[in-house]
């Protein structure tokens, strides 16, 4: 592993931390403050933090709130390399174990196990979304391949990031989504790992019956006060945060309504990640078409 670098990329939009403004005095870490009288938002963030980047091996796309388990660098390039020996550029992300304090303050770790993402989120073991077979690191745990990413925990070369940059334009709900189609069309194959070897704060969900946020339910978030009332429709921010609106950019890019960078490259690309997900965003409806062969 000598000689091998990898960059983080944190943002901070709602919970300013301490322990960042702290660490920003090392001389490996590089913080930027940003004014500006609404929020930036997840997609803005990421891009910022990503030009911060000084050519390294590897990139890894955390939330603000993740801690580490000891030697997360070396286990994660061990899997990395475990699931691709000769070299192709491939992209780890699953929903990290997560932690929280008792009453006493005290933090609590929780281990959960990491698994294959799908739109339903059934149980692992008895999901009926598209995903592949289960395989077994040498050293015990697994990987699967599958077709969706989650933002808090996202592994690859630094050359992915590059390739797809985070959309500016998204300030919440359906990055996590634009991405895993923007990476799949584009020939990167993604793959969920039982332990990504780092924890995010607070339950996100049921772990075992994981969904990629609900599109029934993304208008709640507008219901938190403070979310959505103040920054909508500011220019060249997607700030209306409801996937289902139908001339929000998430929606359009997702409906296979635009194509290019920040898309799917063409329709072609479009329709065989579509039948790969098992999920048409169009319907908003699981659909039973044939995953494309490069993926079985």
């Amino acid at each position: 592993m000598t000689g091998v670098q990898t960059c983080a990329l944190p943002i901070f939009p709602m919970f300013p931390s301490h322990d960042m403004v702290r660490r920003s005095n090392f001389k490996n870490v590089k913080k930027v403050d940003v004014s500006y009288p609404y929020p930036l938002g997840l997609g803005l963030g990421r891009l910022n933090a990503l030009m911060l980047h000084e050519n390294q091996d590897f990139c890894l796309q955390i939330d603000a709130h993740t801690i580490f388990d000891k030697h997360w660098d070396i286990s994660l390039l061990n899997n990395y390399r475990n699931i691709s020996p000769n070299g192709e550029v491939i992209v780890l992300s699953t929903r990290p174990k997560w932690y929280d304090y008792d009453k006493n303050g005290k933090r609590q770790f929780h281990d959960t196990v990491g698994s294959a993402l799908t739109i339903e989120g059934t149980e692992y073991y008895e999901m009926t979304g598209k995903h592949g077979k289960i395989n077994y690191f040498p050293d015990g745990g697994f990987y699967s391949e599958h077709f969706l990413t989650v933002g808090g925990f996202v592994f690859s070369e630094l050359s992915f990031f590059c390739d797809v940059m985070p959309d500016p334009r998204i300030a919440f709900y359906g990055e996590e989504h634009v991405l895993a189609m923007r990476a799949s069309t584009r020939g990167y194959r993604l793959f969920a790992i039982s332990d990504c070897h780092m924890y995010s704060l607070g339950k996100h969900g049921e772990q075992k019956k994981y969904s990629v946020t609900s599109l029934a339910n993304i208008n709640e978030w507008k219901k938190i006060e403070g979310r959505g009332a103040v920054t909508l429709n500011k220019p060249g921010i997607d700030f209306d945060i409801n996937i289902n609106d139908k001339e929000g950019v998430v929606k359009q890019i997702l409906n296979g309504e635009i194509f290019g960078y920040w898309g799917a490259p063409n329709s072609e690309a479009y329709d065989a990640y579509i039948a790969n997900l098992g999920f048409s965003y169009r319907d908003e409806a699981l659909i039973n078409l044939e995953p494309h062969a490069h993926h079985q």
